[in-house]
């Protein structure tokens, strides 16, 4: 594994939301200031990197085998589930502020 992909690797978690599973990989704190300015509902939906979610809970008539994580499919999907994306929010508010105090922490030492 690259280093990059270790570094992004070590910022990611997996969250329960809406009865599923989602890989969450917290924003840098660059990606987060571009966010500033942007519906909380993007920064979400960009943080999501991966989802436990069956293919016939995605798309009627799908299998029940997880299929590979698409960002796209992922924005379409979730569109239609504002209570999971909500719960998510949350999710990504609490990593983002756990991050934010270590920050603090190490900086007091």
């Amino acid at each position: 594994m690259a280093l990059a992909d270790r570094i992004r690797a070590a910022r990611e978690q997996w969250v329960s939301a809406g009865g599923h599973e989602f890989l969450i990989r917290r924003p840098t704190d660059l990606q987060l200031s571009k966010f500033s300015v942007a519906p909380v509902s993007e920064l979400v939906v960009s943080c999501v990197v991966g989802w436990k979610v069956p293919e016939h809970q995605l798309v009627a008539g799908g299998d029940a085998v997880v299929p590979v994580f698409d960002p796209e499919a992922f924005r379409e999907w979730s569109g239609d589930h504002i209570e999971m994306l909500s719960e998510l929010a949350d999710k990504v508010k609490e990593i983002i502020e756990q991050h934010q105090e270590k920050k603090e922490a190490l900086e007091k030492k």
